[in-house]
């Protein structure tokens, strides 16, 4: 552990779009009997297996801007089933055509969709005077090479928009070139004959549709960490700078559980590779490190490496490279200075490090839009771009964060669906970010019905005065990084409290793995479930389902804090509340949650407050703290630190030490094995109805057979009945 840098339920604040939202969240996202063994659902067209250390997530996309074989894959599913042109035709909209456009053609002409221009380079001679209410509309089906550049204002009601016009799948801006042309090197290492790309650092390179990581020794894992410095590592075993020099190739430090830090080596000497680090954070023998960007690393099929000087790309494969695409543009698209600009049903393929770059811009909206293949951040809106939405759109295989919203206040973000982010060590950002789905850190911020898949650290993180994060459904999280959750919070602006309080309410999150590797202790997991870390305050915890973590709800130095509603299963403790340092437990309410550990080795709850005793100002009651495996054996459930000496209780133990939980419950009956317990859930905006196997009762032992109904994000524990 450590400490990093109201809305009512019908509180929607913009509810014209509410019915598409709910339309976009409502597909089939499953429901599972008993215990999930954390393998992602899958989606879409299979179009990867990934190497990285860990648990495989999902390597399938559903994608509607794929150029990967000369064609699209899937259309994507959050298109709503309506082809719409972005705006009305008029006086200010302008039509692009890749294959019957004409960029001699005079304004006028470009206004009719059937004499339309042809290039984003003819766009951006013309964006700075499009006046607000002005339509930019890309021919549906068609594919647009360049970077687009917007530095042209709209107003309130009358934005500036990139949009799409016609039918079929979405137009795409595209970063991507073909690599076609190849000279063998020997020994299984070819070069393109000609630079593939201009960029200074390549983030991204498609092999046959598959996000591919750059070389790297070893191949996996992480070589241990001898002796260190600030800036420098030292490793006997495989470090020789006699034998094998790597001045000039990159090392990724494991520096803590949740930071993989990237630095350039400068020389190397005997077993030591010394660097120059501005991190906060310094290596340590015993943690882990790899070495990558470099020729030497070559050893594999589609391992890759791009010489910054020569803009050549090199690769191993035991035949002649084909279908292989690098990024050679950094941005999709970049807004420079501009207010009120939308982007709207527009996919962007292929960019080195972001689809749309908008920081420090206002009301910029991307709406029904796809992000894939991008180097960094699909959107990146840092340090604050206020009144950001981003709602409706599709992201995958992004090698650092989907939506970087950072400090922007009164964004909203939802309705949107994540896949792969961060699946790839060494390639997110280095530091305590990068490898997570959603950060948004403002203030009256809304995270609201996004699906994420597969996040290599962090799903959800947020922070802000009166923010809301509810009907989210987070899956397989905190695989390449840990120390995190799939819905993380930190004070990111230092505050002890928040005049405005904060909810997360109605989330599902399942499957927080763990990544032990590179770690002195590698077995281990942190993958926490929700996380309200370095004392962050005012938060109510309402109705969230968590399962399958190390920690269900960890409430590090959390205060002036409500818990209720919560359902938490097969979790290593279900509940953690601690004293963090000199920040004492205050004003915490636990009521009404069904803590369920699925094992006999789990704790359904577990309290630190670093005395005998807990404070008084802390209360809890008509709570279930179950192991149904051997409850009725008197075993204990309630784990209780009293000055470091650990103390396990049953509940009416607890109880009786604290005066609190009175009315609260174990598991109604005992399981015969862990196979007879049931866990459900609904990550979909709709009801669903499940079919039972048998007899069954819940946590509050009412019976449950035949068919069941779970309402939107809801979920059950039943223990089948002998």
């Amino acid at each position: 552990m450590r400490a990093h840098s109201y809305l009512s339920t019908c509180g929607y604040r913009h509810l014209a779009v509410l019915t598409l939202l709910l339309a976009a969240c409502s597909g089939d996202l499953g429901a599972t009997g008993g215990a999930d063994s954390g393998t992602p659902v899958s989606d879409g067209a299979m179009l990867a297996d990934l190497s990285f250390d860990g648990p495989r997530p999902d390597s399938s996309v559903t994608f509607d801007g794929g150029l990967y074989d000369g064609g699209p894959v899937d259309v994507g599913t959050t298109d709503l089933g309506v082809y719409m042109d972005s705006c009305a035709a008029g006086e200010n909209t302008f039509y692009f055509s890749s294959t019957d456009g004409d960029d001699s053609r005079s304004e006028s002409e470009a206004r009719n969709p059937s004499t339309p221009w042809r290039t984003i380079t003819k766009l951006n001679s013309i964006e700075s005077s499009l006046a607000a209410g002005a339509c930019v509309l890309f021919r549906r089906g068609e594919t647009f090479t360049g970077s687009i550049s917007i530095s042209a204002s709209g107003n309130d009601g009358s934005p500036i928009t990139i949009g799409a016009y016609g039918t079929g799948p979405r137009p795409i801006v595209n970063g991507f070139a073909t690599v076609s042309e190849w000279s063998s090197l020997g020994g299984n290492i070819w070069e393109s004959a000609d630079e593939v790309s201009t960029v200074a650092d390549l983030n991204m390179v498609a092999v046959g549709g598959n996000n591919t990581p750059v070389g790297r020794m070893p191949k996996t894992g992480y070589w241990p960490i001898t002796d260190a410095t600030h800036d420098s590592v030292s490793d006997a075993e495989h470090i020789n700078a006699a034998t094998e020099n790597w001045t000039g190739a990159e090392v990724v430090v494991r520096q803590v559980r949740w930071v993989l830090d990237r630095f350039q080596i400068t020389s190397s000497a005997g077993d030591t590779l010394s660097f120059s680090s501005s991190s906060s954070y310094d290596p340590e023998a015993g943690w882990g490190y790899f070495i990558q960007k470099d020729a030497r690393t070559l050893t594999e099929q589609n391992d890759w490496y791009y010489n910054p000087t020569s803009h050549h790309l090199r690769m191993f494969s035991a035949g002649e490279p084909s279908n292989v695409r690098v990024a050679t543009l950094e941005v999709g698209a970049s807004v420079e200075g501009a207010q009120h600009v939308v982007f709207d049903n527009v996919s962007f393929v292929g960019f080195n490090n972001a689809g749309v770059d908008t920081n420090a811009n206002a009301f910029i909206t991307v709406q029904n839009c796809e992000f894939g293949y991008i180097g960094r951040d699909g959107i990146y809106a840092y340090p604050n771009s206020p009144n950001l939405v981003v709602t409706a759109s599709q992201f995958s295989e992004i090698n650092s964060t989907a939506i970087l919203a950072a400090s922007s206040d009164d964004a909203l973000i939802s309705g949107n669906t994540l896949y792969n982010i961060g699946n790839i060590p060494g390639m997110g950002a280095s530091g305590d970010g990068g490898y997570e789905g959603i950060v948004a850190n403002g203030n009256h911020g809304e995270i609201a019905y996004n699906t994420i898949r597969n996040v290599g650290y962090v799903g959800i993180k947020w922070d802000g005065e009166g923010t809301i994060v509810r009907n989210n459904f987070v899956d397989t999280t905190g695989y390449i990084k840990d120390d995190g959750g799939a819905i993380y919070t930190y004070p990111s602006q230092a505050q002890e409290s928040y005049a405005e309080q904060r909810v997360v309410r109605d989330n599902i999150v399942i499957n927080m793995i763990g990544a032990g590797a590179g770690s002195p202790s590698p077995d281990t997991s942190e993958a926490h479930g929700i996380y309200n870390d370095g004392t962050s305050a005012n938060v109510d915890y309402i109705n969230n389902t968590i399962a399958h973590g190390q920690l269900g709800l960890f409430l590090n130095g959390a205060h002036e804090s409500t818990s209720t509603g919560n359902t938490i299963y097969d979790c290593a403790r279900g509940l953690y509340l601690l004293k963090y340092n000199t920040v004492e437990i205050s004003n915490i309410s636990l009521q009404n949650n069904i803590l369920v550990a699925r094992t006999a080795s789990q704790y359904s709850a577990y309290f630190e407050p670093m005395s005998e005793s807990m404070p008084a100002s802390f209360s809890s009651d008509h709570n279930v703290f179950a192991r149904p495996i051997n409850d009725r054996s008197g075993m204990p459930t309630v784990w209780m630190d009293q000055n470091g000496e650990n103390v396990y209780m049953t509940v009416a133990e607890w109880s009786a030490h604290t005066g609190q939980d009175a009315a609260s419950s174990i598991s109604p009956v005992t399981a015969a094995s862990e196979g007879d317990i049931r866990f459900e859930y609904n990550g979909t905006a709709a009801s669903r109805d499940i079919a039972l196997d048998g007899n069954y009762v819940d946590m509050m032992n009412t019976p449950r057979s035949g068919t069941i109904s779970l309402g939107a994000y809801q979920s059950i524990v039943l223990v089948r009945v002998p």
